[in-house]
């Protein structure tokens, strides 16, 4: 299936298409989904006809997900054990948090906060009942604002092999690399996951084993080959498909109303 658009904010689904262009029933692993569509990293793959899972512990945002039918959802936390915590929602943000420092840096933004409790499990567990005893797939994506370590440390890698995992390595609202980043590169290391690319929000590791392969498709920086049409824009260029077809319509009837007077004003004139 072609599909006409990517959703993602900072080009992560126009590169993951560069690297799995030609796979089209793929699995994708999504810790911290948010929304069903917007920013996200997995709405264009499942466009293409793959599945996968998404973790997602806002209730609001797990029901923008339950639409994909090939999908399973699961509302809850993913951790490095079982249990209960605190999580910060911050309203229309992608910025909620199980991290309190990371909320009150964000609370200069302005967004209306509240805070609710969460389930969390271990990725190895949710997999596990799901009916995954292992798994081999093509990419697991974390962004759970400062939990990443957390996460990481609640899957075995080895028996769940993303070929390509990209996680969020920055401090929320800017370009500093998070205080965790190299404990969890360190780890990821161990499961014989080597570096690929920093792409100023996320870092992206590949499987040693596809090493090679993998490099080659981070090379050079997006652009006009990849098919890039960011959605704004892909929704600009349709709204202003339909101005132009309703201005032509008025111009039309418009030119029909002009022609309906001068006929009546020369039979006037007659």
């Amino acid at each position: 299936m072609t599909v006409d658009s990517f959703f993602s904010q900072n080009f992560e689904d126009v590169l993951l298409e560069r690297c799995f262009k030609d796979v089209n029933d793929g699995f994708y692993i999504d810790v911290g989904g948010q929304d069903e569509e917007e920013d996200s990293v997995t709405k264009f793959f499942y466009l293409k006809g793959w599945s996968g899972i998404t973790i997602e512990p806002i209730p609001e945002c797990a029901t923008t997900f339950y639409p994909r039918t090939r999908d399973k959802v699961v509302c809850c936390a993913a951790g490095a054990s079982n249990g209960k915590a605190k999580l910060t929602a911050l309203k229309g943000s992608g910025l909620s948090s199980l991290v309190k420092e990371n909320i009150i840096n964000a609370s200069h933004l302005g967004f209306e906060e509240r805070e609710i409790e969460v389930d969390v499990r271990p990725l190895n567990e949710i997999l596990e009942d799901l009916g995954y005893p292992d798994k081999q797939f093509e990419f697991l994506k974390v962004d759970v604002e400062g939990f990443e370590l957390e996460v990481f440390l609640g899957i075995d890698l080895f028996r769940y092999r993303p070929k390509i995992i990209l996680y969020e390595a920055t401090t929320p609202c800017s370009t500093e690399k998070a205080p965790n980043t190299n404990e969890i590169n360190l780890l990821l290391r161990n499961y014989s996951y080597e570096f690929l690319y920093f792409d100023g929000l996320n870092e992206w590791w590949g499987a040693s084993e596809i090493l090679t392969e993998l490099k080659s498709f981070f090379s050079f920086p997006i652009g006009i080959w990849d098919g890039y049409s960011p959605k704004l824009l892909r929704e600009t260029s349709q709204e202003l498909i339909r101005t132009k077809h309703a201005l032509e319509l008025l111009t039309n009837n418009w030119r029909s109303r002009k022609a309906l007077l001068l006929q009546l004003y020369r039979r006037m004139l007659n």
